[in-house]
């Protein structure tokens, strides 16, 4: 039996926890954050709560229907939470497609698998990354995405 079954509180609560940490996330991965890690954020922040990842998908879904988040997507076959409006294109659900293996793309790599001109792909990379959603990094010359990574923390939670 699931905690929101017996309190409809820890529904609200768990609700509250997202709409807080949400801003920590958007600044760590522009919006998107894996179901598996909200559950384990939310377990951080609020250790007192007795919840499942089911509650926490309940209560997602609960904030999508009432339009408060954008909700949960699946991404090659991970449950991805949007909390944050981030993808308004197709190149950009392109590459996160292509990224929800590794967590991080080079632009050979989406070349490649796109066929895409350089001057496109490049676009596409450069808005994902103001929005928050990729980070360049210089020295390995890939885009990482940290939403498809779990090794990112959210200070203060």
């Amino acid at each position: 039996i699931s905690a929101i079954s017996r309190k409809p509180v820890f529904e609200r609560e768990i609700s509250d926890a997202i709409i807080l940490i949400s801003e920590k996330i958007k600044a760590k991965t522009g919006g998107l954050v894996k179901l598996p890690m909200l559950y384990s954020i939310i377990k951080t922040a609020k250790p007192y709560l007795k919840i499942s990842m089911k509650d926490v998908e309940y209560a997602v879904r609960t904030l999508e229907k009432k339009g408060v988040i954008p909700g949960l997507r699946e991404i090659s076959g991970m449950k991805i939470v949007e909390l944050f409006p981030v993808t308004a294109t197709p190149d950009q659900d392109t590459i996160l497609k292509m990224a929800a293996d590794s967590g991080q793309l080079t632009i050979e790599e989406v070349l490649s698998k796109t066929r895409w001109t350089y001057e496109r792909a490049i676009r596409a990379l450069k808005q994902m990354e103001e929005l928050g959603i990729c980070k360049y990094d210089i020295v390995s010359r890939k885009w990482a995405f940290p939403a498809f990574t779990e090794d990112y923390k959210l200070k203060g939670t």
